[in-house]
């Protein structure tokens, strides 16, 4: 972190931390893998948004913010419990949707 503190400029990969972490600091970040050679996996789908938006880290905040992506953190979420409800809500429509689609089921 101390040389992302000291840099102008951050290159990184789709799969790192680096990008949000450069971001939050008020870098600028660049990724050094290929679009169409990048991976997958790890922090690449919040990274994305940190080499594709304008205001990279509203979309992120409001995607972390949505009870959708099951981040809850009681301390910066005032209602967090209502947060909670509504995740479980929305993730076992999604469960109930592929109900059946793999072998014994749940």
């Amino acid at each position: 972190y101390t040389i992302i503190e000291n840099a102008q400029g951050v290159y990184s990969t789709y799969i790192s931390e680096t990008a949000l972490s450069a971001q939050v600091l008020g870098k600028s970040v660049e990724p050094i893998d290929p679009f169409e050679k990048r991976m997958t996996g790890g922090f690449s789908p919040i990274s994305h948004f940190c080499y594709t938006e304008k205001q990279p880290l509203e979309t992120i905040g409001k995607i972390f913010a949505s009870p959708k992506s099951g981040i809850i953190h009681p301390s910066a979420d005032v209602n967090w419990k209502i947060k909670i409800d509504l995740y479980l809500k929305y993730i076992i429509e999604k469960r109930d949707l592929q109900k059946g689609y793999y072998w014994g089921g749940y």
